[in-house]
Formats: C-alpha cells, structure tokens, sequence
C-alpha cells in the first residue's frame, strides 16, 4: 500500500513538472505583461532564471505554499523585484497579512 501510494505521489509531482517544461518555450516567448505560476518554483527549479529574468520586464507572479529562501533568491536576482507574502492575521479574525519585501542583489564582500 505504501510503495503505490508513494508511486501516485511521484506521478503527481512529476507531471506538472514535465508538462511545465514542454510548454516553457511558449511560455518565454509570449508577449502577455503578466504570468502567473502556481508551485512553479518548487517544482520545477530548473526554470528559476528564467522567471527571475522574466520578472525584469514582465509582472511575474509565483504562488507557493512554502516561504521562499530570501538568501537564495538575493543571490540569484539581477534587478529589484518584489515579494509578497500572505498568510493568516493573528490580530484580526479571519484576516490576511500581505507582507511586501523590494530583494535586490545581495552585495558581495569586498565590493
């Protein structure tokens, strides 16, 4: 039970990925202002450079459930961007906290 259960897992992650991957070509190319991903990030890293360069003349939009590593991402962006990040309010019954953070490249030493 176990093994198929982790085989549908597999096959669950895997697919999105592939189906990213084949379409990313359009995906570059196309002249829409805005694209908007869902897990993107996670799921497929190999494109990472792709949507960080996208973001420097287009709004990308990047859903995920888990929190970004800030330190990665200021080691990867070439021009400012923002982050957003949403989660539940503490102080305000069913409220949203919209969290807004400018990343730019993070200095090296010595420079």
């Amino acid at each position: 039970m176990a093994v198929q259960a982790n085989s549908r897992r597999a096959k669950t992650t895997e697919m999105p990925a592939r189906l990213t991957q084949r379409m990313w070509p359009r995906v570059l190319t196309s002249g829409a202002p805005r694209l908007f991903f869902n897990r993107v990030w996670s799921s497929v890293p190999e494109v990472r450079e792709d949507l960080l360069r996208c973001a420097g003349f287009k709004h990308v939009v990047i859903a995920e459930e888990e929190a970004l590593d800030m330190g990665d991402l200021k080691t990867r962006v070439s021009t400012p961007i923002h982050v957003l990040t949403l989660s539940t309010a503490q102080s305000v019954p069913e409220g949203i906290l919209v969290n807004c953070r400018r990343v730019q490249r993070a200095k090296r030493p010595g420079n």
